[in-house]
Order: C-alpha cells, then sequence, then structure tokens
C-alpha cells in the first residue's frame, strides 16, 4: 500500500509547465542535485507548490499529464521532491513510461481529491481510497512493472537481478 498526502496538479499539465526551460537551461549548464530543482516544480501554474512537496506526497492530475519532451530531468526533480506516485486521468505516454524506468508509480484514474486528502493505494488489487471513504479502481500493473516500482527503477532492478 502507498500512502500519502493529495497535491494538486490540475489538467494538461506540460512537462514545460511542471519544470520550465529556464530552469532547465541554468540547471544543465551548471550542473548539480536534482533537489535543487525542487522549489521551482510548478512555478508557472502553482508557486506555492513546489517548495511545500514533502516525501510521500501523491501528485493529482487531470488529463494528458506531463506532454511534451522532458526526457527523465522533470520525473527525476520530481522524484528528488519525494514523489511516488501520480494518479491522473490520462498520461502523455512518453511520460508514463520514463516514470516507471524510475519507480515513479503513474495511475490512470479520475478520482475527485481536494489537496491534503489522504490517499491510500493498492497496486497489487487496483484500488484507491480517499480519506478513507472515497473508493476508485484502476486497471493493474503486470508483475513486473510492480517490481521495477518496488526497485525504485529499471536500473535498480538490474544492479538487484543482473537480468529483467
Amino acid at each position: 500500500m502507498i500512502t500519502g498526502r493529495a497535491r494538486l496538479a490540475g489538467s494538461h499539465v506540460r512537462a514545460d509547465e511542471i519544470l520550465d526551460d529556464a530552469h532547465l537551461t541554468e540547471f544543465m549548464l551548471q550542473g548539480g542535485e536534482y533537489s535543487q530543482l525542487v522549489p521551482w516544480l510548478f512555478a508557472g501554474r502553482r508557486p506555492d507548490l513546489g517548495a511545500t512537496l514533502q516525501k510521500g506526497d501523491i501528485l493529482v492530475a487531470g488529463e494528458n499529464f506531463g506532454a511534451g519532451s522532458s526526457g527523465e530531468i522533470v520525473p527525476l526533480t520530481l522524484k528528488a521532491a519525494g514523489i511516488s506516485c501520480i494518479v491522473a486521468s490520462s498520461f502523455a505516454r512518453t511520460f508514463y513510461r520514463t516514470g516507471i524506468n524510475l519507480g515513479i508509480l503513474p495511475i490512470e484514474c479520475t478520482v475527485r481529491a481536494r489537496e491534503m486528502d489522504v490517499l491510500e493505494i493498492y497496486p497489487e488489487e487496483g484500488k484507491l481510497v480517499v480519506n478513507h471513504t472515497g473508493r476508485y479502481t484502476f486497471r493493474t500493473f503486470p508483475p513486473m512493472v510492480l517490481a521495477l516500482i518496488r526497485e525504485k527503477g529499471l536500473l535498480n532492478y538490474y544492479r538487484s537481478h543482473g537480468t529483467l
């Protein structure tokens, strides 16, 4: 089970709205740790969000989360912020797969949640509960995908098991 606070991101959130190009360019030129980019997450949409994210928070979004090209920098910055799960009505396919490869569970499910609601997610059962009362279902993941998430990503899985 995954438990965390709902942090609302909105619908049709493009990768460049999660982390804008100006901060990405500065980061690429100077190098550094992904954690340094965390305060800038969602700066154009929700300036309060990035600096207040905590380990275990769960992003809740609408349709087409993560559209646009971000490579791994945006998901790695979300991971540095402590996000291990994103619940969205739908994801951009590249972001969805990159999230899995990096150990961020992307759950496609439309939920009604408010900021700071408590979410309980049962990935093996395809069940999501909001504040112990609102119940939702989502398509379960293949065992291999769940194994990648448990190992915190594809590379960690490979390092631990030596194979896929």
